[in-house]
């Protein structure tokens, strides 16, 4: 984030509303008499634009863009003049940021969001949040797909220091499951994240590249199940693993990758529970807490396969048919919490 070009366009926001103000009075003479609200709309994008630079997303045009909207309505009559006079903008701020030796980044992330305002104009807000708007909890990835060091490493910053209660019954721990680790995903996907009412196994537990994998800490005692070993005495756990995983998701899907929540864990027994924590104190030299040693959340970062509503079977190194499902379509998706504005 460059500080002069936020103080830059904060600075100069006045001056460019008058500039443009001109070159509508001068191209348009009879498109509007509301001349000081067209400084004054010059002067919120320019500003959200400041905005986009400081927090480096687009959050503030999104917002922005929705302003010209009622529900699905475009307030405006026509756009063609503001897209016009929106491509002015841009030049007149990049001529400005080149004056000022400011870096190229600032440069392309101004181009970007005046793109999507524009697209947003014409397509609606909608369009804009596509990230989200098509987010699906992908059941199966692409494995060939490779996670970037970096966003790995982003990844794992944000695990180490997303916001925790100080109460006890809320810690949990991590494994991370490496492409290498296939003998363990398969394991997983086996025994423990299936679902038996429908005779299916999440795949996305093998299939996705990276896999962060939640258990209950291995030092957890009675005093952290006041109610007992049950289901009801986890929500404490799954909800800051939530947490976590909420903040893991905004920042993957900015980077042009997926993610999923996987749950549908299941008890396999006595015999397959001591193998688990045979397979993960070889491979991690962690011993799965005594009382709970069976795995809670996996999150799943990868690419999502495109393809829908297709059942299959996959077949592991052990020679267990695991029957799946594909993705479903976005339709099928119960629907996400409504905003009243």
């Amino acid at each position: 984030m460059d500080w002069n070009a936020v103080t830059l366009l904060r600075n100069k926001k006045k001056e460019l509303g008058k500039i443009i103000q001109a070159k509508v009075r001068e191209n348009y003479p009879n498109r509007t008499t509301e001349y000081k609200k067209c400084v004054r709309d010059v002067q919120y994008i320019v500003q959200a634009l400041s905005t986009c630079i400081q927090s480096n997303d687009t959050l503030a045009i999104d917002h922005l863009v929705k302003v010209f909207y009622l529900g699905d309505t475009l307030q405006l009559k026509s756009i063609h003049v503001e897209l016009e006079m929106y491509d002015i903008l841009k030049v007149l701020i990049l001529e400005m940021f080149e004056n000022a030796s400011i870096n190229e980044q600032s440069k392309i992330t101004v181009v970007n969001a005046i793109e999507l305002l524009k697209q947003g104009l014409q397509d609606g807000p909608g369009e804009i949040n596509s990230d989200w708007d098509n987010r699906r909890n992908f059941k199966v990835f692409d494995s060939s797909i490779v996670i970037p060091t970096a966003v790995q490493e982003r990844i794992e910053t944000i695990l180490h220091h997303a916001p925790m209660q100080t109460s006890g019954k809320a810690r949990f721990s991590i494994m991370k499951l490496l492409p290498s680790d296939l003998h363990i995903k398969e394991f997983l996907a086996t025994h423990f994240f299936c679902n038996p009412s429908v005779d299916k196994h999440e795949l996305a537990v093998v299939t996705a590249p990276i896999v962060y994998l939640t258990l209950a800490h291995t030092e957890d005692g009675e005093e952290h199940f006041p109610d007992g070993i049950d289901l009801g005495s986890w929500n404490t756990k799954h909800f800051h693993i939530g947490m976590h995983g909420g903040a893991v998701l905004n920042y993957i899907l900015t980077q042009g990758f997926d993610f999923s929540f996987i749950g549908c864990t299941t008890y396999p027994g006595e015999e397959i529970t001591q193998q688990w924590s045979d397979i993960i104190w070889k491979r991690f030299g962690y011993k799965t807490n005594q009382s709970y040693s069976w795995p809670l959340i996996s999150l799943c970062v990868g690419k999502g396969s495109p393809i829908f509503d297709k059942d299959a079977v996959y077949t592991t190194a052990a020679g267990d048919c695991l029957k799946y499902s594909y993705t479903y379509s976005k339709q099928w998706q119960r629907k996400g919490n409504i905003i009243y504005y």
